[in-house]
Formats: C-alpha cells, sequence, structure tokens
C-alpha cells in the first residue's frame, strides 16, 4: 500500500515538473545567478553591492515561480489543440483538471510576486517593483492572445527573456550603467540569448520577412511562412 501511495507521488511529481518546464526554470535560475555572479559580483567590490548573494537568490525564485504559471497557463489555453497534436504528453486535461491549473497557476504568481515583494522593501529597490506584475500580464496575453499573431508573439517573448537577463543589472542599475563595457556584455548576452530567428532577422535589419535565401545552386528559396494560428498536426 505504502508503494501505491510512493507511486502515485512520483507520479503527479513527474507531471508537475513536466507541465512548468523544469528543466528552463532551472536553466534561468542557473543564467540570473550566474550572470550576476560572473559580470557583477566578480567584477565589482561586493561591499559596492546593493544586492547580495541572497538577494538574487530570492530574484531568481521569484521569476522561477512566474515563469512556471505562464507556462501552466499556456497549457490551459492549449488543452484542447495538445489533445490533438500531442496526447501522450499533455497534462492540463489529463493529469490535472483545467480547474486545478487555474489553482496551480494563481498560487504559484502569488508567491512569485510575494517574494519579489519582500526584496524589493528588504533591498530598497522598490522601484523594480513593477517589473514581476508587468510579466505576469504579459505571459497571460501571450498565451491567450499573441501566439496566434505572428509576429508580435515572437517579440513579446523575446523581450521578455531579454528582461530575465537584464534584471540583475536592474539590481545594480548605479553601478552598472557607468560601466559601458558592462552594460555592452548585457546587450551581447541578450542577443545570443535569443532563440527565435524571427526576431534576430528583425534586430539585425528591421525587417521580419528578411531577404529570400539562396539554395545551395544560387537559386532563391523561400524558407518559412508565418503561421497567423497554431498548427493543429493530425495523427
Amino acid at each position: 500500500r505504502t508503494g501505491g501511495y510512493l507511486s502515485r507521488f512520483m507520479h503527479k511529481l513527474n507531471s508537475t515538473l513536466k507541465l512548468v518546464r523544469w528543466p528552463n526554470l532551472v536553466m534561468t535560475g542557473a543564467g540570473i545567478i550566474s550572470i550576476w555572479y560572473f559580470l557583477i559580483y566578480g567584477t565589482h567590490p561586493s561591499n559596492n553591492l546593493e544586492v547580495d548573494f541572497r538577494g538574487i537568490i530570492m530574484l531568481s525564485i521569484s521569476i522561477i515561480f512566474i515563469m512556471g504559471a505562464g507556462y501552466i497557463v499556456n497549457d490551459i489555453f492549449d488543452e484542447k489543440i495538445d489533445g490533438i497534436n500531442k496526447p501522450a504528453n499533455q497534462i492540463i486535461g489529463v493529469h490535472y483538471s483545467i480547474k486545478q491549473g487555474w489553482r496551480a497557476y494563481f498560487i504559484l504568481n502569488l508567491f512569485g510576486i510575494a517574494m519579489s515583494i519582500f526584496a524589493a522593501i528588504l533591498y530598497r529597490k522598490t522601484s523594480l517593483l513593477l517589473f514581476l506584475p508587468i510579466g505576469v500580464l504579459a505571459l497571460f496575453a501571450y498565451s491567450k492572445w499573441l501566439k496566434k499573431r505572428a509576429p508580435w508573439g515572437n517579440l513579446l517573448i523575446s523581450v521578455l527573456c531579454a528582461l530575465v537577463l537584464w534584471m540583475p543589472a536592474f539590481g545594480e542599475w548605479e553601478l552598472v550603467s557607468a560601466d559601458n563595457e558592462l552594460i555592452n556584455k548585457f546587450f551581447i548576452i541578450s542577443y545570443h540569448s535569443l532563440e527565435d530567428r524571427l526576431v534576430k532577422r528583425f534586430l539585425k535589419n528591421g525587417m521580419f520577412e528578411g531577404e529570400p535565401a539562396r539554395d545551395i545552386y544560387g537559386n532563391f528559396s523561400k524558407t518559412f511562412d508565418l503561421l497567423q494560428s497554431k498548427a493543429i498536426i493530425p495523427d
């Protein structure tokens, strides 16, 4: 009987970790901490820093909560489509009901915002209080409307990803803003962190369509079309 309880618990835990895309959350937290450590803490005397290691950990956990909630609300709105496209990997609607998904969404957002408020007050960074609530609203807007409207959904997610990497800099803005080399490093990291080629193309030449690509024979070939809605792929 104990083995049955343990098996169900592990199965539920595995489903929960898949739902919030735990590898992405771990990489995000590690990225924030690494950027703070190598670009800020490692290059400036620690006694001049306004936010210490504990503060960065709190900030990382806050962002992880908000991101996890964002993945949940995305799956809530995609529940029917995911049932067609990837029924074997579907979490919302199979392992968790939509009602349970919404409950988890609000709980994670509440914890994330509460921790960010506590950290902002503790480190006297109340000017940063709006970042995470805006992130919550932006992720909801993306999941509800913008992901079906290329390229605006692409742009929004790219901006949010860049802002996450800039959070250590915002915590030490007086120090960072006075160091042009450090600012340039943050811009470089933000650009290379973008996985969306559409957004990179826009940043490079100001156009979403870009120039037609040539194949190995020198002929022009159209590489892709923008999808205006999420594709439904039959089995």
